[in-house]
């Protein structure tokens, strides 16, 4: 990695790319790395969104590994389906490095349950503080849908 990466600080635009999709479909795994607590950001998309998706990464590139953004095929989990129908699901993403400054936004959106051992991802309490209406675009073109003429944010 690029030392100068640690140095890069977070855009206004790159701030609401981060929360606008962390409160769609994107999610964050936090490492612990030599004692140093680091978060990597995964963003991916179904191959329709493919321009949106390109939009993205561009504006994230300089925390991004890759050169451009990667397929991912996801197998359907029920197994009997995929025997039957061949069932695959095509997206493209791209993740960041493990870097400290996800760190806010990780602690942010998740949160430790007991039960599960693990990180669940959440909705912020402080969710109306953080919501500006390109973040509220950035989570729209992320997981909305337009039915009977209005719109259901997932």
């Amino acid at each position: 990695m690029n030392p100068k990466i640690k140095l890069l600080k977070l855009t206004k635009l790159q701030q609401d790319i981060i929360i606008g999709t962390l409160l769609g479909n994107s999610t964050m795994q936090i490492l612990d790395i030599y004692k140093e607590i680091k978060v990597i950001l995964n963003i991916w998309q179904d191959i329709e969104n493919l321009e949106y998706l390109k939009f993205l990464f561009l504006a994230m590139k300089e925390f991004s590994p890759f050169n451009s953004i990667k397929d991912f095929y996801d197998i359907d989990k029920d197994w009997s389906q995929i025997q039957e129908k061949s069932k695959f699901k095509y997206s493209n993403g791209f993740y960041t490095y493990p870097l400290e400054i996800f760190v806010y936004h990780f602690e942010l959106f998740y949160k430790w349950d007991n039960e599960l051992n693990n990180y669940k991802k959440i909705i912020p309490e402080n969710i109306c503080d953080l919501i500006n209406p390109q973040r509220l675009a950035f989570w729209i073109m992320d997981t909305g849908i337009v039915k009977d003429n209005g719109l259901i944010i997932c």
